[in-house]
């Protein structure tokens, strides 16, 4: 039986930092994932073929006079996938963000509309910029160079995706191996939301420290 932990979690972090993998080990243990990333390229190609995807948020904006347009459409779209039944008895990882406050107002939408019972927590993800370099190489190609990455992150840091580390619940360094990354967050849920495990969160899991 799939364990059922009632919570939604926020992934954030910087380009190439895990958040995929992140994401893959959770959905292992029961979670749904839900990247913004790939939603928004989707709805970008059926709307605009060949626009920027932040183009596309900001004519949409003006065109619905919605400061918030692509945050209520977000919220309204996970909505209607649990009501239809999709994910009914799914925990919810919401992926990609990179602005708190935009985050936020989505996760006040959900636990206003859909489950406010849920719990909600924060996750950060984090990993030393050579690594994150190795796996951005893995993803885009050998033709990046490390100036592409920097330049991706710097302008995340400037959208605030820095921030979510400052009120994070949960900071994971995913500076090792994948199997220790699983291990990791295999603790931190189970020690998070009631499941027995050995070990304490902090002292026995470097690679993932809990915030009190």
């Amino acid at each position: 039986m799939t364990p059922y932990y009632n919570t939604m979690i926020i992934l954030s972090g910087l380009r190439a930092a895990g958040k995929t993998t992140v994401c893959n080990f959770l959905e292992s243990e029961g979670f749904w994932c839900f990247d913004t990333g790939p939603f928004w390229r989707k709805f970008r190609d059926l709307i605009a073929p060949g626009m920027n995807v932040g183009e596309l948020h900001f004519k949409m904006r003006n065109y619905t006079g919605d400061e918030h347009w692509e945050d209520n459409f977000l919220a309204a779209t996970i909505r209607n996938m649990y009501e239809q039944g999709m994910d009914k008895k799914k925990d919810l990882v919401l992926s990609g963000y990179r602005n708190v406050e935009e985050a936020l107002f989505v996760v006040n939408k959900l636990e206003g509309n859909l489950f406010p019972n849920r719990e909600t927590s924060i996750w950060y993800v984090e990993a030393p910029l050579e690594i994150a370099f190795e796996r951005f190489r893995e993803r885009e190609g050998e033709q990046v160079t490390l100036a592409d990455l920097i330049k991706h992150q710097e302008g995340e840091r400037q959208r605030g995706a820095e921030k979510f580390k400052d009120i994070a619940h949960v900071v994971i360094d995913n500076s090792r191996d994948t199997q220790a990354l699983h291990a990791d967050v295999r603790q931190i849920i189970y020690g998070r939301y009631g499941y027995p495990i050995e070990g304490n969160l902090i002292e026995g899991n470097p690679g993932g420290k809990e915030r009190k």
